[in-house]
């Protein structure tokens, strides 16, 4: 199978949306075969398109089944009135109607989810690196230089971290190394989301990048300076050092105005209510005054999803999605438990802890959802206030 997640779509639904095919990775057939080619041979992070009927629901039990976790999306081409209902365990599954929602924003959202699937699993069945990260942080430029050109001839995906400007959410963006000039600069390209070199050129200039590089279960960071943003390629300098990063899962942060609440009872204390930094789905960066929850400790957490803003969506309505969780009447909460893998104090004298956390896999599809979406937002933001500044 591809490396990419793949979209799967009947020939019905594909005529009838105007796909051709070459719009995204996806494997097109006549309904009753696509179904069995999933079940036999579908990898966990592809999404799937069915049309809507009665029986969709013992379809959609018998791809969870099957292990693949990626977007379910149930497509009404004929218009409904979206009061199917789904067993509990049909988690992550999205309901699009054509009469509420026009075709080319449908597919929009199919090829953002894909787009999705492969950012938030980059460290996802990690192949065999010719050169990995240095056993601990490094700043031998000969080290460094090894790795960074082994990543270029692997392919390797980065993820950046860059905050454009103060008062802007940080945009999280997958990217590839394409060149290395001389022994110095790296070029990098093929940017997910595309737009971002443009938006780096326009806002960002001497903005500080952070990124990250996965290799088998060790993730290490580094500092990048950009030299130049030309004809949609980054020009940075190679970093003088590497270190090792804990977070290896695609990360945003929540709106301010409408927090993600994570719950936390440490023993022999009441339960503390602290926003979350930032998440991600394996899990979430916390500060806090408080000072006694212990690295390695592990505590039963809730974590309490926003009041969905489902209007973001272009054109979507609260009942075109299910499960009925992400109305926004009901407020989600995740239930696990969560270990401290990181603690550091600020200069303020709080802490910024980093928590893994434990979910169950139909939760870990809510918080996917809530991440996904909250990229929308964050770059709907951020090109709104390009446009703002635009003269």
């Amino acid at each position: 199978m591809s490396e990419q997640a793949i979209v799967w779509i009947s020939q019905g639904d594909a005529e009838d949306l105007g796909l051709k095919g070459h719009e995204f990775p996806c494997r097109v057939m006549e309904l009753g075969n696509m179904v069995y080619e999933v079940l036999k041979s579908g990898a966990s992070r592809d999404i799937v398109v069915l049309p809507y009927s009665p029986e969709v629901g013992e379809t959609v039990n018998h791809i969870r089944n099957r292990g693949i976790a990626g977007t379910i999306i149930v497509y009404s081409g004929m218009g409904s009135d979206g009061t199917a209902s789904f067993e509990e365990s049909d988690q992550g599954v999205i309901f699009l109607d054509s009469s509420k929602i026009v075709k080319p924003v449908i597919l929009e959202i199919i090829a953002s989810l894909r787009k999705y699937q492969d950012m938030a699993h980059l460290s996802a069945a990690p192949r065999e690196k010719l050169h990995g990260p240095p056993a601990s942080p490094s700043f031998d430029p000969e080290e460094i230089r090894e790795l960074f050109q082994g990543i270029l001839k692997d392919r390797g995906r980065i993820l950046l971290h860059c905050r454009f400007k103060d008062g802007l959410p940080s945009l999280t963006v997958a990217c590839e190394i394409i060149q290395m000039i001389g022994d110095t600069r790296l070029i990098l390209d093929n940017f997910r989301p595309e737009e971002f070199s443009e938006l780096y050129a326009d806002m960002g200039t001497g903005s500080t990048v952070t990124g990250f590089y996965t290799s088998g279960e060790k993730t290490i960071g580094f500092d990048l300076q950009v030299e130049s943003c030309l004809m949609g390629k980054l020009t940075v300098l190679l970093p003088e050092g590497v270190y090792d990063q804990k977070r290896e899962f695609y990360r945003v942060e929540p709106d301010p105005g409408d927090p993600l609440i994570i719950n936390i009872l440490p023993p022999d204390h009441h339960t503390l209510q602290i926003p979350v930094h930032d998440v991600s789905e394996g899990g979430v960066g916390l500060v806090s005054s408080y000072a006694r929850l212990e690295e390695k400790g592990v505590y039963p957490i809730a974590l309490v999803l926003p009041m969905e803003n489902l209007s973001s969506y272009p054109r979507l309505e609260k009942s075109h999605f299910f499960p009925v969780e992400l109305i926004p009447s009901l407020r989600p909460t995740l239930l696990g438990s969560a270990e401290i893998i990181s603690k550091e104090e600020e200069d303020d004298g709080t802490f910024y802890y980093g928590l893994s956390l434990k979910l169950h896999p139909a939760d870990i599809q809510h918080l996917q959802h809530y991440i996904f979406k909250r990229q929308l937002d964050i770059l709907s933001t951020i090109r709104n206030k390009k446009t703002a500044s635009q003269p």
